[in-house]
């Protein structure tokens, strides 16, 4: 193939960004119906294109055909190089991604860790009795479900490969290290395909669980909770007839339908329930209550600083010295950070109770500065003089025991 042929045929796919986009009538018309489905859903971004397929057939009487939702995703791909939708509002990837805990250098670690600690969140699963998680055969619609099922800890998988021996194998196994009664809840299509490997998968990993489990307390279910019969029934959605290739459509009666068929928030609807009627909320609400304070002692081990320079504030690493944090140079700092908590050390309670022996030893209006004396109800207030407060610490041996405490 010549150098002018290779040219000409990048030419019939578009490449980077469309710059004046500017679509035929029809197509306009077709683009709007997909942002009124897209408008609609917002809270539920990023869409598949199939779900926006199947809501324009329910809601705006779009052809229900391969080839219709072939120029579907032709055109949503171009309105997106077009920018006329947002990247973010749609979701046609299958990567996978493999990434790396690496860093910059050790500020780019710290204030990675001090992130964590603001987002620290407890696994809400980790004192309920059971295990619970989300396989969806429908690798796109794996944010959806994880917005709904965060909340509860429970982990959401993409079952792209969920008839793959080994992970299989691997969900056994990670039954087995939790040592509980695990709940699977599976969505996927409803095909001669889907519900043939639903079973097996079922069938298979409760056959290893029952090998390895450590003791008796350990079992599996499986819920298929999407898409069922009589969901399709209940909400009139679409069907196609069963695939004659299919090995399993002998066996299979009436027509089969696409999980995305049902509308994003029907669908976050039903997974919700499936997880909450499961769920303790009395321990729930300990888990949340404890995830505050663990949050908040987090913090406290994990100061903040921030260094005015050049008219605005600029994170910096916060460095232990001798006597407490560096301050590298002269400037106006904010630091923000927890104090208190924790176990009092050891000199301070010394230096506390010293302090209070000391004082106690010498009653009555030793070094006041001021005095009052109130009748009815009786009131008396005495304030003494720093001078000899700063003496008592010091005849103590309370100020020695204070002093890497002290302020710089």
């Amino acid at each position: 193939m010549s150098v002018s042929e290779i040219q000409a045929s990048r030419k019939k796919r578009n490449r980077g960004y469309i710059d004046g986009y500017k679509p035929s009538a029809k197509t306009r018309a077709l683009l709007d119906q997909a942002q009124d489905v897209l408008d609609e859903y917002r809270r539920f971004w990023p869409l598949t294109c199939r779900q926006i397929f199947y809501r324009m057939v329910g809601a705006h009487g779009y052809d229900k055909t391969e080839a219709a939702y072939g120029r579907l995703c032709h055109h949503l791909a171009n309105a997106r190089r077009g920018k006329i939708i947002p990247f973010d509002a749609i979701r046609d990837d299958g990567v996978t991604t493999w990434t790396m805990d690496h860093f910059d250098d050790r500020d780019d670690f710290l204030r990675h860790v001090r992130e964590l600690g603001e987002r620290y969140t407890r696994n809400k699963l980790t004192a309920q009795g059971v295990h619970i998680e989300v396989w969806c055969e429908a690798a796109g619609m794996s944010p959806q479900l994880f917005r709904v099922a965060e909340p509860y800890s429970v982990p959401v998988y993409s079952s792209g490969g969920f008839d793959s021996l080994t992970a299989k194998k691997r969900l056994a196994n990670r039954i087995c290290a939790i040592e509980k009664r695990a709940i699977i809840l599976h969505l996927g299509d409803y095909d001669p395909s889907g519900v043939s490997i639903f079973d097996s998968v079922a069938e298979d990993v409760t056959a290893f669980v029952m090998a390895d489990r450590p003791h008796g307390f350990v079992s599996v279910e499986f819920e298929r909770v999407a898409l069922t019969r009589e969901q399709v029934q209940r909400h009139d959605l679409p069907t196609s007839p069963a695939k004659a290739t299919d090995s399993r459509f002998k066996n299979w009666t009436g027509g089969t339908c696409q999980l995305e068929a049902l509308t994003p928030d029907v669908i976050a609807s039903i997974l919700r329930t499936a997880i909450t009627r499961r769920f303790d909320y009395d321990q729930l609400a300990v888990d949340q209550s404890a995830e505050e304070h663990d949050r908040m002692m987090i913090s406290g081990l994990l100061p903040d600083g921030h260094v005015w320079r050049h008219d605005t504030w600029v994170p910096m690493t916060l460095l232990d010295g001798p006597l407490g944090i560096c301050l590298p140079y002269d400037a106006t700092y904010r630091i923000t950070a927890q104090v208190g908590a924790g176990p009092v050390p050891a000199p301070v309670a010394e230096a506390f109770r010293r302090l209070a022996e000391c004082l106690a030893d010498d009653p009555g209006t030793a070094g006041a500065s001021s005095t009052s004396v109130e009748i009815g109800p009786i009131r008396e207030e005495l304030e003494r003089n720093p001078a000899w407060v700063a003496k008592a610490m010091q005849y103590s041996g309370a100020g020695d025991l204070l002093r890497n405490y002290r302020r710089a």
